[in-house]
């Protein structure tokens, strides 16, 4: 059995017994590719038809059409070359949907990546863009279809190097990105646009507020949610110790609408939970409608990687219903195997399906993983995939249609030996 060495919650400050790695559920129901899917559950696309190309998929969405609509990057001219923001749209069954783009495939040659998209109930999409030099940050609003809404302009000009994290919506149809600085700079920004895209004049200063969240310093902040009494709250990790994958240090911290820490949640305002000796990586944060956090991603022990998931309550203490004492890692696939989590989604009746890669040993080739874990914690179950042979194969992102079944997204090589990268990836599960 791996081990993983935990620290706990800094207001305990002493080490704790070795995390008991979480079993398997016996009685859970399997995950298994959809038949009635592409091929044999698989769909991969591409969007280029010569020369040197990749496409990586990152977001995936089942609108309430039943269309599944992907977003991702695609490189022009190989792995260095030109980046363009991608998307395809897929029928029920796994085939191109015409309806969506032009001929269910969107391709923009204009040199920039997505960083977030947000599904609006009417099934148009917010796509959270940037590139360029210096760094500009574009918020469009997409039509079902795909096409660009020309009638949404919004106002995202705060200065120079700056790159979006994440855009959200608020129940009253208001707008709210997260903006962190570059080069350097590690201030964190939220503007708040009304519905049209334009500034919400009543939030900051002309819709514009500096996070005062500079404690949990040398931090990545990789989710942003906004509370049913709009209270903002932000999660990731950092690293106080130079791990050498990434961080050491899972972190949330909680603040009111003008940028002041909420000192009731956590210790004045933040919760870290460190980590050692390996470090760890968060990936994926979400908010349970219990007002419970979940910080998803990994943990890396001496010579492997499990899933992970961390879970706090709405005052930001570690949930010991959930997991050893709020902390869920999954036991490995295989012994010593690498299982790193990109991505996540909750389901209605509060399990929770991580989404990620599996590698045998770190030179073997990684096959995508899928794996539901109940509402305690504990892995129910999993499914390894594969789309082409001997080459590896990454789930970047999970989305659950309305009939229950799961939706992952990608990417993988490309079986064109003459083709340079990687296809979008796509795998419908049964469970």
């Amino acid at each position: 059995m791996s081990k993983i060495y935990l620290l706990l919650h800094p207001t305990v400050l002493k080490v704790c017994a070795l995390v008991c790695l979480l079993s398997v559920s016996a009685s859970a129901q399997n995950i298994q590719l959809d038949s009635t899917f592409g091929v044999g559950g698989k769909v991969t696309v591409g969007f280029s038809d010569t020369g040197l190309r990749s496409s990586h998929a990152y977001h995936v969405f089942a609108q309430p059409s039943g269309r599944i609509v992907v977003f991702g990057g695609h490189i022009s001219g190989g792995q260095l070359g030109t980046p363009s923001v991608a998307a395809c749209g897929l029928t029920s069954t796994g085939a191109l949907d015409t309806g969506f783009g032009n001929g269910g495939k969107i391709l923009e040659l204009n040199n920039m990546f997505v960083n977030g998209v947000e599904a609006l109930p009417n099934g148009q999409f917010l796509r959270l863009l940037s590139g360029g030099f210096p760094n500009t940050t574009v918020l469009n609003r997409l039509n079902s279809n795909g096409s660009v809404d020309s009638s949404f302009v919004a106002n995202l000009n705060i200065g120079s190097n700056i790159t979006p994290v994440s855009v959200t919506t608020r129940s009253d149809g208001k707008i709210v990105v997260f903006l962190r600085g570059i080069g350097g700079d590690d201030s964190n920004w939220v503007v708040r646009l009304n519905a049209n895209g334009s500034r919400d004049g009543s939030f900051g200063n002309n819709g514009v507020l500096l996070l005062n969240f500079r404690r949990p310093s040398r931090a990545a902040a990789i989710g942003l949610h906004i509370l049913p009494d709009n209270r903002i709250l932000v999660g990731g990790y950092l690293s106080t110790s130079g791990a050498p994958s990434g961080g050491n240090v899972a972190w949330a911290a909680l603040g009111d609408e003008t940028g002041n820490y909420d000192r009731r949640f956590g210790l004045q305002g933040v919760t870290r939970v460190p980590f050692a000796p390996g470090g760890i990586r968060i990936s994926k944060t979400l908010l349970q409608p219990d007002g419970k956090i979940l910080l998803i991603g990994h943990a890396y022990g001496p010579a492997n990687s499990s899933f992970m998931i961390l879970r706090l309550t709405s005052r930001g203490r570690l949930d010991t219903g959930f997991g050893q004492n709020g902390i869920a890692i999954a036991p490995n696939i295989t012994p010593d195997s690498f299982d790193v989590g990109y991505s996540a989604v909750l389901m209605s009746d509060g399990r929770i399906v991580v989404v990620g890669t599996y590698a045998a040993t770190q030179g073997s080739p990684a096959l995508a993983l899928v794996a539901r874990f109940g509402a305690n914690g504990v892995r129910e179950n999993y499914a390894l995939t594969q789309f082409t042979p001997d080459q590896s194969s990454f789930a970047s992102s999970v989305a659950i249609q309305a009939d229950g079944k799961l939706v992952v997204a990608g990417f993988t090589r490309n079986p064109d030996a003459s083709a340079d990268g990687n296809l979008f990836a796509i795998a419908r599960y049964t469970q």
